[in-house]
């Protein structure tokens, strides 16, 4: 009765999926060169919440050694 329930849910996501409309093409984009990059970074620095939500992370994956993220290091 799960595996039907569970296959059953997963037909359903993969149904809303697919119903999803197109998004646009975003051909007016800028393209990626090394001033988007600093760009983005000076933006970054005056986000203080998003530096130190993407920090905390850096450090939570950098030294608390996520074991079940990297297998091979376990």
């Amino acid at each position: 009765m799960v595996y039907t329930i569970d296959a059953v849910s997963f037909g359903a996501t993969l149904i809303a999926a697919w119903l999803l409309p197109s998004l646009p093409s975003a051909a007016d984009g800028a393209a990626l060169s090394l001033s988007s990059v600093a760009q983005g970074l000076r933006y970054l620095a005056s986000q203080r919440l998003l530096g130190a939500t993407l920090g905390l992370d850096f450090i939570a994956m950098s030294f608390g050694m996520p074991k079940a993220v990297f297998p091979a290091l376990g």
